[in-house]
């Protein structure tokens, strides 16, 4: 059971870990273009 479980739970965790990234990166380009915009 928990040799089944272990893999998925692994998995969840990087993927969380890699959404929360993106989603940090694409804050920041969005900010950093705003910026852009702002100073035009």
């Amino acid at each position: 059971m928990s040799v089944s479980l272990y893999p998925l739970a692994l998995f969840g965790f990087t993927s969380r870990l890699f959404m929360e990234s993106v989603a940090f990166l694409l804050v920041i380009l969005g900010l950093i273009n705003l910026g852009g915009f702002i100073k035009k």
